[in-house]
């Protein structure tokens, strides 16, 4: 951090609000339950895949407009879920760049209307 002469020096830690009452401030405690859900989403995600994920909180502090002894306080999560595996299946490319799901250059062993009947039970048609 840098030491900015024109201010005051930074008091004790143990003199300052917790971090999280004055989260809890900002809209109603709505970055907090935000930040909360974007959690949640992310250990079942991370549970799910294996892999990891972020939430980041960022706090923005500016100066209030209108006066000096004031500053703005904005806080935002954003939630980076890990990926899946992409979902594939195996296709047959043919001459002109289309695809199947059967091979194109190989006939077929019959046709449907030849396909073989699954034996009805009882062993009569």
């Amino acid at each position: 951090m840098s030491n900015d002469n024109s201010r005051e020096p930074a008091s004790d830690s143990a003199d300052l609000p917790p971090i999280t009452v004055w989260l809890a401030a900002i809209n109603k405690g709505a970055v907090v339950s935000e930040a909360t859900a974007a959690l949640a989403e992310l250990v079942n995600r991370v549970r799910a895949t294996g892999r990891k994920g972020t939430v980041k909180l960022t706090i923005e502090v500016s100066p209030f407009k209108g006066g000096d002894a004031n500053v703005n306080v904005a806080a935002a999560v954003e939630l980076k879920l890990p990926k899946g595996d992409p979902h594939a299946a195996v296709f047959y490319p043919d001459a002109k760049g289309g695809l199947h799901r059967n091979d194109p250059r190989m006939e077929p062993l019959f046709s449907l209307n030849e396909a073989p009947r699954p034996a009805l039970e009882g062993g009569s048609h």
